[in-house]
């Protein structure tokens, strides 16, 4: 469970997470990434894998329903790694194991094309290139945890969707900057990623100066219709921060990027 609001009240409150409601409801659920997680973390679900009964934070008792399914998605272990494996025998038991080999180039091709047709042919030459480059970088050196580099399949679909709406080849190397958020990566991992778009014939645009306020359009303005296409309706707005902004070209423009990559 996690800690909540209560929308009446204000007080906090404890609410049922999405893991929760699946193992009550009967329901499937994925867990992305369970790799991540620290062993004992996971092997505390084996429980209610088992569809046994859990005492949840709030006094109540949790009984997994007949129908409840869980799916686990992990990268499987790097036997090249000196590090023990997170697969313990508790862990191993948990799970009925699949393993689930990459999809070959002309396959995620296909897929591409058939999700963005409009999209220009060289710009997905190129992105192609660049996950093979990447893909190569994260076999070949063991040294570091190379997965912020990979450019998986969603991390595609959102550079091409995001291509597509610009129409400019040009764009690519700022989108792919910001998709794999190379501003946050440590300089040996952001100078990989610089050197691979350099061998794939992309602009590796610096990301450290795309804000500068020297560098904006003066009567640059936000996008109003994706504006509209972005706002919620708060169910209580007396819980949404509702501050006041003076509009500046830098800020809107930032705002505009946010907005752009929130929409697709």
């Amino acid at each position: 469970m996690t800690r909540g609001t209560d929308i009446n009240s204000g007080d906090t409150i404890w609410k049922e997470t999405p893991l929760t409601r699946a193992a009550k409801n009967g329901t499937w659920i994925i867990l992305d990434g369970i790799d991540k997680l620290r062993s004992d973390t996971l092997s505390s679900l084996a429980l209610l894998l088992e569809q046994d009964i859990i005492n949840l934070p709030d006094g109540n008792r949790l009984y997994a329903a007949n129908n409840f399914r869980c799916i686990g998605i992990a990268h499987p272990v790097n036997n090249n790694n000196n590090r023990s494996s997170w697969i313990t025998p508790e862990i191993k038991s948990m799970f009925h194991w699949i393993e689930v080999t990459p999809l070959p180039s002309d396959e995620l091709r296909s897929i591409l094309v058939t999700l963005y047709p409009s999209l220009d042919s060289k710009a997905l030459d190129r992105l192609l290139q660049l996950q093979k480059e990447l893909d190569k970088v994260v076999l070949d050196d063991n040294s570091t945890e190379k997965e912020s580099l990979q450019l998986t399949l969603r991390k595609m679909k959102h550079i091409c969707r995001r291509l597509e709406q610009r129409g400019r080849i040009s764009e690519l190397g700022k989108i792919v900057h910001n998709t794999l958020m190379t501003s946050y990566l440590p300089d040996r991992e952001k100078r990989i990623v610089e050197k691979c778009m350099s061998r794939c014939g992309i602009v590796a645009e610096s990301t450290t100066s795309n804000y500068n306020l020297g560098g904006f359009d003066t009567s640059y303005t936000l996008d109003e219709d994706l504006v509209a296409s972005c706002r919620r309706t708060p169910s209580n707005p007396l819980l949404v921060p509702n501050p006041r902004f003076e509009e500046n070209p830098g800020q809107a423009q930032v705002m505009q990027d946010i907005l752009e990559a929130h929409s697709v």
